[in-house]
Formats: C-alpha cells, structure tokens, sequence
C-alpha cells in the first residue's frame, strides 16, 4: 500500500467555531425579522366620503382598508358638526387612529351631492310686465345654502311677451351644480300685475334683524309694500336713522335698531324702530309719536 492510499482529514477547531457563530447569526436575525413583522400590523387607511348633512361613522371598521387595527382608537373629531351631530360643512378633514405611540392619519371628505329641494307654482304676470324667474319658486332647501334658478331653453324667458299659458320647465341647481328639474306655467293677462299683487300683501313673513320679542309695532307703515331698491326705501332708513327718538323720553337711550318688515314678496311694509334704555327697559316706538 503506496502513500496516497492513505487520506487523512484534518479539522480546525477555529473555523468550525465561526461557522457555528455565523449559522447562529443568520437563525438570529430571520428570529428577529420574523417577530417585527409578527408584532407590525401593517395598516392601511381609507380615505372616506361623508355626505353633507349626515352622521359620521365612529366605527374604526370603515376607515381601515387593511391590516390589524385591534386595540386601536378612531379620532373624527376634526369634523365640523351642527348642534345635532350632522356634517354642515363641505371641506377636507383628517382623521387618526392610533394605539399608544403609533398614529395614523387619514382623510374624511365631507361632499355635497344631493339635488335641492324645490317646491314651484304657477305665475301669474302682466303682458310685457318685468319679473324675477325665482318668483315661480315657492320653497327652495340646500344645505349648502343659495339656489340658482333658471329656464331650461332661453325662449321661455319671452313668454311674457303675449298673453296666454305656456309650459315653463325651470333647472334649480346649488353652487356644487347638483341640479333639480321643475316644471310649472306661466299665464300672462294683460289686466294683471305681479307687482301690484305683491306690494299689496300685508302678511309679515319676516323681518330683519330677527327678534323674536318684537311685538308688531310700526313705527312706520308703508300704504303698500315697496321694493328695497328703491329711493323711498333709502330715504326713509335715512329719515329713522337720523330722527332724535330722545326727546321723546326721559331715560337716556342706549341702543336704536330700526327693524325691517317683509311681506312673503320681500317686499318692504315698514319699519319698527326698537329703543333700548340705561335702565334696562326696551320699548318698540309707535308710529303716533
């Protein structure tokens, strides 16, 4: 037997050592990788659509998109409410959920996209005789405030030209132009007058500023309502504004507010001027004085 029959193996203990370290190092650091990514919950958000004049969801459910949200809490608060729980607001606003020191925030957009409401009735005017087309609106509610009314094809604003009853289809929509289609009639009579009809009406629908104790005194009636952009209008909020209502009265006046009275027109039937004294005391001034 020759000497290359022979075959010794020869070990380091050395490099058996750090082979071991280095095989323990790896497990290690896959040990490690694995219990990060067990403990991680990996959450994803999703970025949620409110409608304007509705609750807000509380449940964490609908704002996560993905992941393990367990033990963790929803923050809506940012959201602007009205006295009873309901969206008023059109806007962008942030939500956070969050559980101890991690905190995530994501996006509720508070969106508009109901048509108003819109009650219409038949309009009586005279032939020739100028109008508003919103006069043929009798209730008009968008939360998002302002209606804009107009007729569906231009001609239907030259009706008025002769008399007779026509169809009149009117297009309302608010300002984010969701939109509300009504039909009605227009009938012109050559003996009539809108404007006679509505300088007439003596119903008080409103007044401006609003005071709920004002006691319907006028301190000055008009014969018939007028139209606030007239000259007698200015001329007559003038004639109040500068009158001394002081010589009238032995206690000293703190504040004077001249109240504006409506008809359902809006037109103007008269003013009531509300005196407010040092000792308290409010008194609404007659018109005899």
């Amino acid at each position: 037997m020759g000497p290359d029959d022979f075959y010794f193996e020869e070990s380091n203990p050395k490099k058996v050592f750090l082979t071991i370290l280095l095989i323990l190092f790896i497990i290690g650091v896959f040990f490690g990788i694995y219990k990060y990514i067990s403990k991680r919950d990996f959450i994803k958000l999703n970025n949620v659509d409110v409608e304007l004049g509705t609750v807000v969801s509380t449940d964490i459910k609908d704002y996560i998109k993905s992941g393990k949200y367990e033990g963790y809490t929803l923050d809506v608060s940012n959201v602007h409410l009205d006295d009873e729980g309901l969206t008023d607001s059109v806007g962008e606003y942030s939500f956070t959920v969050k559980k101890n020191k991690s905190v995530l925030k994501g996006k509720i957009y508070v969106k508009d996209t109901t048509a108003p409401i819109v009650e219409v009735a038949e309009l009586t005017v005279g032939v020739d005789e100028e109008f508003n087309v919103n006069d043929f609106l009798t209730s008009c509610t968008d939360l998002s405030g302002e209606c804009f009314v107009s007729y569906k094809e231009d001609k239907e604003k030259d009706y008025n030209k002769a008399e007779g009853t026509y169809d009149i289809t009117l297009t309302i929509k608010d300002k984010y132009n969701n939109t509300t289609t009504k039909t009605t009639k227009l009938i012109v009579k050559s003996d009539f007058s809108l404007a006679d009809l509505k300088a007439t009406n003596t119903e008080v629908t409103s007044i401006y500023p609003i005071d709920n104790d004002w006691d319907e005194t006028y301190t000055l009636k008009f014969p018939k309502g007028i139209s606030e952009e007239g000259d007698q209008f200015e001329a007559k909020i003038l004639e109040l504004a500068t009158h001394d209502f002081s010589k009238y009265y032995e206690e000293k006046i703190k504040d004077q507010t001249i109240i504006t009275i409506y008809n359902k027109y809006h037109f103007v039937l008269g003013f009531s001027v509300k005196l407010e004294f040092d000792d308290g005391t409010t008194i609404y001034v007659p018109k005899d004085i």
